[in-house]
């Protein structure tokens, strides 16, 4: 029965295809084989055969997309909805660039800004190392890897639930913070660390109506003779100013409460991050003026018990017409250990100590709030590793600082460039006596990078998170009526490593130092 297939005009393969099946079928229906429904079902087959066939014809012609639409075609023409005809739609795209963004996000990297050409730097790494094979050293070294020794001990559901925590966070800081970065036109300002290491360089933050800072008088430092008959008289670095007022640097900010600014680096860790003034204000209750007057009464009564003004050395030259004040764990100096305090805690009362160790705990909650968690994360491991000690109240019963062992600070003084070597993240912060604090407030001075050409205005209760290896400075105060208490807190690499050389690696310390030099290879 095939003559229906002849005559005005055979019919397709498929049709054909069906007049055989129903010849063949049990039904006995061979006279209407060839139905409406047998050809609406044979054709519904061909469609979804072609639609799962490649199509990639529409990437070639006037000229091939780019990866990303490329990307959303292959995945059209791999699906079954059947609709390859339209793969490339501005839905895909924004779906595509969504997906590039998380992925920015994952890595905790905030979008370089569009429309212009942007002078980027690499920074070194926020953990300071001590490179000596003794046995405080090579405690540092380990405390630096333990994060890392722990991730790969990590089972696969701690892992993933590390990393969802870490990328919330990213989107989080994404949200909040300003990719600060000098245009390319401004790269002039940057400075070598070779030109660094061969002047005295401070910031003048004066107004344009100020008197521009003037050089101090010429010294010499006299080192104990070799014999009797031979001296030696070494200069200290010439000295330099730049005028932030004048343009000398460029100036990062935002009057915006509700947002910090930051600098993203091409590699490294990040340099600087000011916290959103809002929240700086809010977790250290520095609105409230009866808070910012509690505290920088509690720094009058550190700076009574000061016996002589702190010396850094020429490399680290402090300019001050006040005394410059360090209290906390210490080092010890000509023996071996670590203090618990410095004897300001013995010579001031005893609440006004453990004000200053409350307002160092809001701040550190403040960091922990805006800082990356891989640095937290290996704090946290170092800490757990190596059982140093950090700035303590009075009160046996109250907990310690987490994260910071000390705190320096002085009235109206600002210092020459230098580096220093912390093991974490360190902060400064300004404040005022006597002066209600505000969300949009006047600057009082800038906290500046020279190598990075950028400063950073810094207005009472600011909080900046900076990077210690990253060469950087405090400026002259911008008003000079202004009565302004410079302070910052930080962890010394020193403390960390327990400045005691006979003291054995334990088992865990001797495979994290071991892991430190394979990773160093």
């Amino acid at each position: 029965m095939n003559n229906h297939l002849t005559g005005s005009g055979a019919l397709d393969r498929d049709k054909g295809h069906a007049a055989d099946f129903c010849d063949r079928s049990w039904s006995g229906m061979a006279t209407s084989c060839v139905s409406s429904t047998h050809v609406k079902r044979l054709e519904r087959s061909r469609r979804l055969s072609t639609a799962r066939q490649p199509m990639n014809n529409h990437l070639t012609g006037s000229g091939a997309l780019d990866r990303d639409k490329g990307h959303a075609a292959d995945l059209c023409n791999r699906s079954w909805s059947g609709m390859a005809t339209s793969c490339v739609s501005s839905t895909h795209v924004k779906r595509i660039e969504r997906s590039r963004r998380r992925r920015i996000a994952r890595k905790g990297r905030l979008p370089i800004p569009k429309g212009r050409d942007y002078a980027l730097k690499e920074c070194g790494r926020v953990c300071h190392v001590f490179k000596s094979k003794k046995t405080s050293s090579q405690r540092t070294q380990g405390g630096a890897v333990a994060f890392e020794m722990e991730a790969k001990s990590m089972c696969g559901y701690r892992k993933k639930k590390r990393n969802h925590r870490q990328n919330m966070k990213s989107r989080r800081l994404h949200a909040h913070l300003i990719n600060c970065l000098p245009p390319t036109a401004w790269s002039h300002l940057c400075w070598s660390h070779e030109s660094l290491a061969n002047v005295c360089l401070v910031f003048d933050g004066g107004m344009d109506v100020t008197h521009q800072l003037e050089p101090p008088p010429p010294k010499l430092k006299s080192k104990h003779p070799a014999t009797k008959e031979s001296s030696k008289l070494t200069k200290i670095l010439p000295w330099k100013a730049l005028r932030i007022s004048k343009g000398d640097l460029w100036i990062a900010d935002t009057r915006n409460p509700a947002k910090g600014i930051t600098y993203i680096p091409s590699s490294g860790d990040t340099p600087f991050t000011r916290i959103p003034r809002r929240k700086a204000l809010e977790m250290t209750r520095m609105l409230s003026m009866e808070e910012s007057n509690k505290f920088c009464t509690a720094l009058n009564y550190g700076y009574k018990c000061q016996r002589a003004s702190l010396c850094r050395g020429n490399g680290k030259r402090i300019f001050s017409d006040y005394k410059y004040c360090n209290m906390g764990v210490q080092a010890c100096r000509a023996a071996r250990g670590v203090r618990e305090s410095s004897y300001h805690r013995d010579g001031m009362p005893v609440e006004q100590w453990d004000n200053i160790v409350e307002m160092m705990k809001r701040t550190e909650n403040a960091l922990s709030s805006f800082v990356d968690t891989k640095s937290l994360r290996q704090l946290n491991a170092a800490k757990q590793m190596l059982k140093y000690k950090t700035m303590a109240t009075s009160s046996s019963h109250l907990h310690p600082n987490y994260i910071f062992g000390g705190l320096a600070f002085g009235i109206n003084v600002h210092l020459s460039c230098h580096t220093d070597h912390d093991y974490t993240w360190s902060v400064v912060s300004l404040h005022l006596l006597g002066y209600q604090y505000k969300l949009i407030d006047g600057i009082i001075a800038y906290f500046c990078f020279p190598r990075l050409g950028v400063a950073v205005p810094l207005r009472p209760g600011d909080i900046l998170v900076f990077n210690p290896t990253e060469p950087h400075a405090i400026s002259s105060r911008c008003n000079r009526e202004d009565k302004v208490y410079c302070l910052s807190m930080y962890l010394k690499t020193a403390v960390v490593g327990l400045n005691d050389n006979t003291i054995p690696l334990t088992s865990t310390e001797d495979i994290a130092k071991d892991e430190y030099n394979n990773v160093k290879k």
